[in-house]
């Protein structure tokens, strides 16, 4: 149960992190996400910044789906 519950919550990690229209919606300077710096970069013509702050999210994601796929090896959730 315990490699089930993980990869939920590396998927629900996932989702949030590349959720857009939530977080301008509702971004505070307090509460300047990456995110919100590369859509910001993209405004300013700033591409090389926008890139390397996809770089970084992308690298997070990868990690994470990395870290699910250790964890959930050998459970299998069966046939459809």
């Amino acid at each position: 149960l315990i490699p089930s519950i993980l990869v939920g919550a590396v998927f629900a990690f996932a989702m949030a992190i590349g959720e857009m229209s939530a977080t301008i919606f509702i971004a505070l300077p307090q509460n300047y996400t990456l995110s919100v710096a590369i859509y910001d970069n993209l405004g300013v013509r700033r591409f090389v910044e926008a890139g390397a702050s996809s770089l970084v999210l992308v690298a997070i994601c990868v990690v994470a789906f990395l870290l699910m796929e250790k964890f959930s090896e050998g459970s299998t959730g069966g046939t459809l």
